[in-house]
């Protein structure tokens, strides 16, 4: 086990056991922490959203998708919409994960280098789907046209 083990980290370990004498990692288990406050606070959040009577938490979360989608088609062009969803989603787990940090007991996950090589990972695979099933086959010969040049 850490040495500095969080305390939540050394509940997983002692009441949620791994398989082969593996433990959980602070970072991890604040990961999990964050997914599962997504989860609640957002299930949460939309059963009360309102056209008529929206809520200060509602104006908030219209701002930061006004921020995003506006971001998305800034750098992706005209067709940035399509993306909104999955670079809010991004942004917003990035950012709960660096609040976590500030909470005392806690550690920000993405201090962690396995969390931005993850998210880094989930994003080259989106990427490069997107052009796949935007342009088809052609997406490699471009995508490789570079390469292709230098070839004799």
């Amino acid at each position: 086990m850490e040495e500095h083990e969080l305390w939540i980290t050394s509940l997983f370990n002692r009441f949620l056991p791994t398989p082969a004498g593996y433990h959980w990692s602070d970072w991890f288990v604040c990961e999990i922490l964050v997914v599962l406050f997504i989860l609640v606070f957002f299930g949460l959040l939309k059963s009360r959203l309102s056209v008529d009577n929206p809520g200060k938490i509602q104006h908030s979360f219209e701002l930061i998708y006004e921020f995003v989608h506006a971001s998305a088609e800034e750098v992706v062009g005209h067709g940035g919409a399509k993306y909104t969803a999955f670079f809010g989603t991004i942004f917003l787990f990035i950012l709960f994960m660096n609040v976590l940090g500030l909470i005392p007991g806690f550690e920000s996950p993405t201090a962690s280098p396995q969390v931005p090589l993850g998210l880094a990972v989930a994003t080259f695979f989106f990427y490069h789907s997107s052009g796949l099933r935007a342009q088809g086959g052609g997406y490699i010969k471009q995508f490789l046209g570079p390469m292709l040049l230098l070839a004799p």
